[in-house]
Formats: C-alpha cells, sequence, structure tokens
C-alpha cells in the first residue's frame, strides 16, 4: 500500500507533532493518523469535512477549508469511510477505511 506522507508533513513542519500508521485487516487498508494539537470541541465535529468550513484555532491562518471535505469524498469514491475522535491530550485521531482488492 502506498501511503502520501506530504500534506502531514507540510502541516507539522513547524507544528504539533503528527503520527500515522498503515495497516490491512480483514480485507481493508486501514490508516490511522493522530495529531497533537490544541483540543478539538466535539461541536465541531459534525462540520469538520464540510468545504471551505475552517474553525478557530491558534496558529490556523492559512488553508481554505478544503482538504479534509477532499478526503472524505475520496475516500467515500473508494466505497470507504473516514473519521474523526478528538483525543482526551489535544488533536485528533483520524481514521481512513477502504476495501482492499478483493481476494
Amino acid at each position: 500500500m502506498k501511503v502520501s506522507t506530504g500534506p502531514c508533513e507540510r502541516r507539522t513542519a513547524s507544528g504539533p507533532p503528527t503520527s500515522g500508521r498503515a495497516a490491512a485487516a480483514e480485507g481493508y487498508a486501514v490508516l490511522d493518523v493522530t495529531n497533537s494539537g490544541p483540543p478539538v470541541p466535539a461541536g465541531v465535529l459534525a462540520s469538520l469535512f464540510e468545504a471551505f468550513r475552517r474553525h478557530e484555532r491558534q496558529g490556523a491562518d492559512e488553508g481554505f477549508g478544503l482538504g479534509l471535505s477532499i478526503a472524505a469524498a475520496v475516500t467515500r469514491s473508494h466505497g470507504g469511510t473516514l473519521s474523526a475522535t478528538p483525543r482526551d491530550e489535544g488533536g485528533l485521531r483520524m481514521i481512513v477505511t477502504v476495501p482492499g482488492p478483493a481476494g
């Protein structure tokens, strides 16, 4: 499985660390990414994947609010899911799950 880390590296070059792992499980490919950014309020999650939505957070002065909406659309187009869960210590855990090749 080929995974692009460019967006993670670009967004975190001067910011909080990001970690990720990719795995295959039961016919699915799973990408699990976490960051250690500021806490994300639960009320923000509902609109996190909407295009052109940016949420106020310290140090977030660039971008158009398209990255997560594009990621969600691409994931759906491959029959997969993208979920976000706030981490107790701040930041998010994002999980992308897409069907693997038929075996």
